[in-house]
């Protein structure tokens, strides 16, 4: 009897976690090594604290590099696509600091000038997690 007392306890511990669980996808015209890759996503778990009951623990990020991105029907060899998803609703405060911190990262780390990089956000009401609709 403990021990499903206790699963179902880390369950819960779980769930409450992943209710916080932001998504960032990246997409990036050219290929960056590895190290590059995890600067990034660090910086990005930095980010994610700008909006309240984030945290980098909970964070998932996907970084796809070597993509196609086309502005304004140009080809562009350096340039940025982000998109940020969240579980729930934030603040436009919150979006504004946040989108200006992803944006002196993307410059500072790969060099990537504010017209080359897009960011935009997706709230959502549910999200799947554990077999589980939240």
């Amino acid at each position: 009897m403990d021990e499903d007392f206790n699963d179902i306890i880390y369950n819960q511990q779980k769930i409450k976690e992943v209710i916080n669980m932001p998504y960032i996808s990246v997409n990036l015209s050219f290929n960056v090594p590895d190290e590059k890759k995890e600067q990034i996503k660090s910086a990005l778990g930095n980010a994610i604290t700008l909006i309240p009951g984030k945290t980098e623990s909970s964070l998932m990020v996907g970084i796809c590099d070597g993509y196609d991105i086309y502005i304004g029907g140009a080809k562009k060899e350096k340039a940025a696509y982000v998109d940020v998803k969240l579980l729930g609703k934030a603040s436009k405060e919150s979006k504004k600091e946040i989108t200006a911190e992803i944006f002196k990262v993307f410059e500072k780390l790969l060099d990537i000038k504010p017209e080359n990089l897009y960011l935009t956000f997706g709230e959502y009401e549910e999200w799947g997690y554990m077999g589980s609709l939240l």
